[in-house]
């Protein structure tokens, strides 16, 4: 999605087309960055920013399509594919997310040393509608 949105900004539109760039730029830098913030988000949310990012790369398709650029199939081809790996990014962001804390953080947050198979020592955050997650890494978040 970077690639293509800097493929935008570098390439020359024809004369009175500019509106059609502007365009075309913004939905291109759109599809990156719901993309990446969706990333940092759970649940609704998160398929939220996939829906948006879906929806701009189907944007920045179609503004391909109003002008006569040399490359411009291959950029709506990876734009399609994008969209493809979107469909998928929103089905997994209806499964449930673990987040993997570091036992630093672990006391900030209302997390839990609790049970689990091999490892009496991994964080376990109980969520508020009683899901239960687990994680014996370092921070960030991971899908399972």
């Amino acid at each position: 999605a970077v690639q293509v949105s800097r493929w935008v900004s570098a390439t020359r539109f024809p004369r009175g087309m500019a509106w059609v760039k502007d365009q075309a730029q913004r939905a291109a830098g759109s599809v990156a960055l719901n993309i990446a913030e969706g990333r940092g988000r759970a649940g609704q949310a998160q398929r939220n920013h996939y829906e948006i990012a879906y929806a701009s790369a189907s944007e920045a398709c179609a503004a391909l399509d109003l002008v006569d650029l040399p490359g411009a199939a291959e950029k709506q081809q990876e734009l399609r594919a994008i969209g493809s790996m979107l469909v998928g990014l929103m089905r997994q962001a209806e499964g449930p997310i673990a987040l993997v804390l570091d036992h630093e953080v672990e006391d900030q947050l209302a997390v839990h040393k609790g049970p689990r198979p091999g490892d009496d020592s991994t964080p376990r955050i109980t969520w508020a509608d009683g899901r239960s997650s687990f994680g014996p890494q370092g921070p960030g978040i991971k899908r399972r």
